[in-house]
């Protein structure tokens, strides 16, 4: 059933404008960083290990990192 399932999901994606992955991709990003936000605010709550809050704290700079860079190429492919 995994494997099927990845094949659908792989068959809509090639079905996909540039642009529409963009979205998509950029909704995937959107979602991963509030999950990650999520649990470095559970972290910090619980009184977890430093070097757990460290990463965390990584995760989410890097992913805002990645989604600016995801939100500029979407901005750029909307507007050609």
């Amino acid at each position: 059933a995994a494997i099927e399932k990845a094949m659908a999901a792989r068959a809509l994606d090639a079905a996909l404008s540039p642009t529409e992955k963009a979205r998509a991709d950029l909704a995937k990003l959107q979602q991963r960083l509030q999950k990650s936000q999520d649990s470095l605010a559970r972290s910090r709550a619980n009184g977890d290990e430093a070097k757990i809050i460290e990463a965390l704290e990584s995760t989410v700079v890097r992913l805002n990192e990645i989604i600016s860079v995801a939100q500029q190429q979407l901005n750029a492919a909307e507007h050609t």
